[in-house]
Order: C-alpha cells, then structure tokens, then sequence
C-alpha cells in the first residue's frame, strides 16, 4: 500500500502513484484517525486473504459510500451483488449492538446498489461519517490500534522525510488522544517559564508553587504544545514519582494524583481534540509542535 498522512481535515493515501484525499466533514479529528486505521485495517485485510477489492476501490478514487443492511442478509446480499457486478469491500462491525452489516462501495456504482436494494427489501446507502460517527468507541479504537508502531516502522521506511513527518503526526495525535482516555492517568500542562532543563535524554521542570521541587520525565513523554509556549504530558496516577531539589537530589516521593491533585489544573479530552483542530486548521506543522499534538488549559499560576 502508499502512504498515510494528513491526520486533521484531510486523509491522503497513495496507491501505486496515485494518490486519493478523503474528507470527512462533521467527525472531527477523531474520525480522521479512525479512516486512517479502517483503511490500512481493509488493505492488510486483504492482503492476507489474498484479495484486492479495497485497492481497487481506491483506484477509482475518494468518492465511496456505504451501504447497510440487517447482517442477517449478508448471504442474500452477497449472491445479488455477484449477479450486479457490484465491487465492494465489507466493513468491520464497530457496532455490535444495532446488528446492522456495512459494506464499503464506490459511488460509480451508486445504480446497480440501488437496484440491489430493491430486491433486497432493505437496507440503505450512508456515508463514511455516518459508519464511523455510528461505530461504538472500544471497537474503533481496535481499529486504530492497527497503525500500531510497527505498522508505522515498515511503512516509513517507504517515505519521504516530509511523508514520514506527517506519519508521525498522525501516531503522535493517536497516543495524546489514547492517552487522554485512559482512567489510569492524569494530564498536566507546564508552562515554558517552568521548564528548568531540557536534553535528548531528560526533561526536568519546576513543580508549581513550588521553590526548590522539580520533576523528571522522559523528554519523549512530553509534547511541544501552543507554538512551543506550553508542554503536555500524562503521569501515572499510581506511580511513585521522585521530587528533586535544584541539585537533582531525591528528597521524597510522591504519586501522580497527589502531584496532580496539589499543583496542576484538569486538562479535558475535548480541549485536547478542538485544539488539536484549530492548530490544523491553522496549518501549522512540524513534529511535535501543535499539528500533532493539543493545546491545553493555562497552567496554574503560583
């Protein structure tokens, strides 16, 4: 398969040369993510079942729809689409409870769907927003996890530097979005002014209100934020983590909720995806600055 990039508005995928942009209105950033997944889920679907529907649908371009019917008559579906010459590819079920099927087809062959549906009784033609915005969050997430890190490592080796920076966008937003849902841990904003020091191998900052306290963390866990005035990162609510004096000595212990609880302000996930939004829609790029990763609320003065 080609490359996958673009994570915010648009996603552009090239297949053998040629490249197709999808665009999803109304989803957001999270439905960009999830089409990202579904499409890489759909090629390497097919390439171990020895198939080739979902490439050549994306060779005759962006423009494709859904079509949705009781999953009871997926047999029935199947033999009327063989007799109609109907190309499609059929989607995962990322909403088990309303027992519907999806199947994914290109709108050139919107009239021959449409007489299938006739004969059918049932079913109807949706969009891509509809599936996704429709699609329960625990199994879409199962689809993004397909672009998982080694997913991203064999595919970059393909890439330009520029494609491979926008790859990395896309798997940076994934695990700020990831991270931001998971009960297990507690976002934290820090501001510029209380970054005490900063290398390829550790990152340190003054704990608000604090004089002589500061904090370590991996420089990878933390993300350049709101044109590099801000940092994001997430602590473990349980872990145990060492507070320092100027000298980088240890003087004791605290808990990622305790630090949370005494010296950060809440950070929301819906603050993380509209900023993420509006730093895309303001063009803005680069590795880890605000195109892969939110604004957040101000860090609490002291």
């Amino acid at each position: 398969m080609g490359e996958i990039g673009e994570a915010a508005e648009i996603l552009k995928v090239t297949i053998e040369g040629a490249e197709v942009a999808f665009k999803l209105m109304g989803t957001g950033v999270k439905g960009i993510r999830a089409l990202a997944g579904l499409i890489k889920y759909l090629i390497d679907r097919d390439k171990l079942e020895g198939k080739t529907s979902m490439i050549k649908l994306l060779r005759q371009g962006s423009d494709l729809q859904v079509f949705k019917f009781d999953e009871d008559q997926i047999k029935t579906f199947e033999r009327y689409a063989k007799r109609y010459g109907i190309l499609y590819t059929k989607l995962p079920d990322i909403n088990k409870e309303d027992g519907m099927t999806e199947i994914l087809f290109h709108t050139d062959s919107l009239p021959r769907v449409l007489a299938l549906q006739e004969k059918m009784k049932v079913g109807r033609v949706t969009s891509l927003e509809e599936y996704i915005s429709n699609g329960k969050k625990e199994e879409i997430d199962k689809i993004i996890d397909s672009l998982d890190e080694k997913n991203v490592k064999d595919l970059a080796e393909e890439l330009t530097p520029e494609q491979r920076a926008e790859l990395g966008k896309v798997k940076d937003e994934m695990d700020v979005d990831a991270l931001s849902r998971d009960e297990s841990k507690v976002s934290i904003t820090i501001s510029e002014k209380l970054v005490y020091n900063e290398t390829e191998d550790r990152f340190r900052t003054r704990i608000p209100g604090q004089r002589d306290e500061f904090l370590e963390l991996k420089p990878q866990d933390v993300k350049v934020i709101n044109d590099g005035k801000t940092r994001l990162t997430f602590l473990d609510k349980d872990k145990e983590y060492d507070i320092l004096n100027s000298k980088g000595e240890a003087v004791r212990k605290m808990t990622g909720k305790a630090l949370y609880d005494r010296s950060y302000d809440p950070v929301s996930a819906d603050t993380i995806e509209r900023t993420v939004w509006k730093e895309k829609q303001a063009g803005r790029t680069g590795a880890r600055k605000a195109g892969a990763v939110p604004k957040v609320p101000k860090t609490r003065g002291r």
